[in-house]
């Protein structure tokens, strides 16, 4: 039986977070931009469907993107978090 011996070294460094007063407002006009363009997608390729209209490549793409940009900003959400005072 055999022992690796390893001669690496780690060193720990302390950490401070980042203030995130900054981006908070900033993930805000994110989700709220997001699901904006997701319900412009909508009424948009509603109106063109109403109209019997091939539907709106730009309907699709506020559709999906709204929906994409709404989903990563509830995901940026998780990254905040509070500090005892």
């Amino acid at each position: 039986m055999s022992t690796l011996t390893l001669n690496q070294s780690h060193a720990e460094f302390a950490a401070s977070p980042r203030s995130g007063w900054t981006m908070l407002p900033t993930v805000i006009l994110m989700l709220l931009g997001g699901l904006a363009a997701f319900i412009g997608g909508i009424v948009m390729l509603a109106n063109a469907n109403a109209a019997r209209l091939d539907s709106p490549p730009l309907g699709f793409v506020l559709l999906f993107g709204g929906l994409f940009t709404a989903i990563t900003a509830v995901n940026f959400f998780s990254g905040f978090f509070t500090l005892q005072p």
